[in-house]
């Protein structure tokens, strides 16, 4: 990695933090255009084919860089929106403006993944200028992966020509440990919001105290009900079909090293919820999961208002292995809540995001030529992962496009994605830069 490439990263991803491509808040839909606008003309200016793509959410970047026509092509996916962000969110600094601090940048989109996504891009435009790029280059970049890109599976099919290639890669997440990473598969997922009712309006707790029923003591109750206290789910139908983890996939997740120090240092707890004949990464990769995400009930601002919420919302968010399928859970929490509310709430539940689990296929010789090149770049053996997480894009990929999926994560683990202070060390970036340019830059493929 050449102190001149780093400089060039550097220069893109201080222009491209500071656009607010926040997908899920409709008062971003400019800032939304400007950011598929500022990379639809780096491509351009860096004698890539580039359009922009309407009419499947926001606009997505499409662009292509032919090498040589008998050289293996490469599909590079990445996405330019990020989560919501400000100051009072608890970050140290404005997190729409790059800063450095103590070996790391900082910023709303750092790792996820702006940081990442531009990894590549400035490796590429830097082999072109040196006449050094190897492999024909195609960019797919979208804008509405935070809000679980609805419309992408749509484009796919419909673009699916131009997305000819003979490998896909990914980067959007994190490694382990300092270690490198190939991620082997992802968890699904299903979202869902509950609104419960138990009263036309709030109404004071003086005069109804003990007397109206309260929609957040319905929701607390309906909670309960979602876990044990071993904090296995107790949702009817949850754990069937799912695919118990196999021998080798056991003994894989078994050498990872983890770190009870770095979990609390990450988390700030140092409590564990684990069946007992599992290591943390089959946990988190290879088991299901139901959590509430959110809960919002009468009045939380300062002082008291006192009175009784006459409504309740909660947020669920449900991760599947295999053998689950997102419509089979979605009917089965239906079932549950109908089941566990008393007939004097009313309530709907809604379903927006959903996606199955997807296992990646790591036997195809590409991965042992990335394998190769990740341990190089890193003096260290690479770990095969199975993320908590979900990519819905990759099962799209596995079935229209019917090529590997390479997804090479290159943050730091405790990056703090999604979370106040996003950041990104820079050896790690420094280290991502040199497994880039080595990819692109060598017959290896």
């Amino acid at each position: 990695m050449t102190q001149t490439l780093y400089n060039a990263y550097l220069k893109l991803l201080r222009e491209c933090i500071m656009l607010k491509s926040i997908s899920t808040d409709p008062e971003f839909t400019a800032e939304m255009q400007k950011t598929a606008d500022w990379f639809h003309h780096q491509f351009i200016n860096n004698g890539f084919t580039s359009e922009l793509v309407e009419g499947f959410g926001n606009p997505i970047v499409l662009a292509s860089f032919i090498v040589n026509k008998q050289a293996p092509t490469i599909l590079v996916y990445g996405h330019y929106d990020v989560q919501p962000a400000a100051k009072d969110d608890g970050w140290s600094i404005d997190p729409f403006h790059l800063t450095e601090h103590n070996g790391r940048l900082v910023g709303r989109g750092i790792v996820d993944n702006k940081g990442q996504v531009l990894i590549h891009t400035a490796t590429i435009f830097h082999l072109i200028q040196t006449k050094s790029l190897t492999s024909n280059v195609i960019f797919m970049i979208e804008g509405n992966e935070e809000t679980g890109s609805p419309l992408l599976e749509s484009f796919v099919r419909a673009h699916a020509s131009k997305l000819t290639s003979d490998y896909i890669l990914i980067s959007d997440g994190e490694t382990i440990a300092d270690y490198p990473v190939i991620e082997a598969g992802f968890r699904g997922v299903v979202n869902a919001t509950i609104t419960l009712r138990t009263l036309k309006t709030d109404v004071h707790s003086g005069l109804m105290g003990g007397v109206a029923p309260s929609a957040a003591h319905e929701g607390a109750r309906l909670i309960a009900t979602f876990h044990d206290a071993q904090n296995r789910v107790c949702v009817l139908g949850f754990y069937d079909h799912v695919v118990e983890p196999t021998v080798p996939q056991l003994k894989n997740n078994s050498a990872i090293p983890f770190s009870l120090d770095d979990y609390e240092k990450i988390t700030g707890s140092k409590h564990v919820f684990s069946e007992s004949k599992y290591d943390i990464y089959t946990q988190t990769g290879l088991r299901p999961a139901l959590e509430v995400t959110g809960l919002f009930a009468g009045y939380t601002g300062v002082g008291y208002r006192n009175s009784i919420p006459g409504t309740c919302l909660i947020k669920l968010n449900a991760r599947l292995v295999d053998g689950q399928k997102p419509e089979d859970l979605q009917k089965a929490l239906e079932r549950h809540v109908k089941k566990h509310l008393p007939s004097y709430v009313s309530y709907t539940i809604e379903f927006s995001e959903s996606a199955p689990a997807v296992t990646i296929d790591t036997f195809d010789p590409i991965f042992g030529t990335i394998s190769t090149i990740l341990s190089t770049v890193s003096g260290k053996k690479v770990l095969y992962k199975y993320v908590g997480g979900s990519i819905p894009i990759v099962a799209t990929f596995k079935e229209v496009l019917r090529k590997p999926v390479l997804s090479v994560p290159l943050a730091n683990d405790d990056c703090n994605m999604h979370g106040a202070d996003e950041n990104f060390q820079t050896d790690y970036i420094k280290r991502g830069l040199d497994f880039s340019k080595h990819l692109f830059s060598t017959q290896i493929l």
